[in-house]
């Protein structure tokens, strides 16, 4: 059955973060390097990869400063702040990203995002990817400190399109958080597989992708 809504996670689903992190880490390497020891900038970028762990590393600023073989640091309270305030203008949309919108709001399908992040960095990606305008609601757990898999996150975001979750769809790269989190919440998960595998303790996923695009073919 078509949809009537179909809601997105918004890092490694709407946006690719590898390649996000290959801007990132030039930036750094721009702004930093000489406070480095010498270091490859393929080496700078597998480290920051490894140390952001996808996106769920509550201690990124804090393992930069520890872990990077600095001459001389500019300490974890800079490094935080260089990345809040840079990472989201790094952001690069998902291969796809912008015409899979586009041709699901032609058919007729309300958009959402559910994001779990803080609220200032996560709007700031959605406006560096030009997308606001394609979303009739967006639900950020930094609003009010409800995160996925909360069920009352996906409630939150259907309730100004006033979809009913057994009418929405959940596309995420999470298996837990966004897929499991969205069917437990009432919603059909679809699993975009990316950077994290499938927990061998969970039942498979309903749907799985491996590009936005496919979406389509799932109508």
């Amino acid at each position: 059955m078509k949809p009537e809504a179909i809601l997105f996670d918004l890092d490694d689903t709407l946006t690719d973060r590898r390649v996000s992190l290959a801007g990132y880490a030039r930036i750094f390497a721009s702004e930093f390097g000489e406070r480095l020891e010498e270091l490859s900038g393929a080496d700078l970028y597998d480290r920051i990869v490894s140390i952001d762990q996808n996106g769920y590393n509550p201690r990124r600023a804090e393992d930069l400063h520890e872990q990077l073989p600095w001459i001389s640091s500019p300490g974890h309270e800079q490094l935080f702040d260089h990345w809040t305030g840079t990472y989201p203008e790094c952001c690069i949309a998902r291969l796809g990203m912008r015409d899979t919108l586009i041709a699901l709001r032609e058919r007729g399908i309300e958009l959402a995002v559910v994001t779990n992040g803080p609220a200032l960095g996560q709007r700031s990606k959605l406006l560096h990817l030009e997308v606001v305008d394609y979303f009739s609601s967006v639900a950020v757990s930094g609003d009010d400190d409800i995160s996925k898999p909360d069920a009352r996150i996906f409630e939150r975001a259907l309730k100004p399109i006033q979809v009913a979750p057994e009418h929405a769809w959940f596309v995420g790269d999470h298996p837990q958080n966004d897929v499991v989190g969205a069917r437990d919440a009432g919603l059909t998960g679809i699993w975009l597989q990316a950077n994290h595998d499938w927990p061998q303790d969970q039942p498979g996923p309903q749907h799985r992708i491996t590009a936005l695009p496919e979406l389509l073919d799932l109508l």
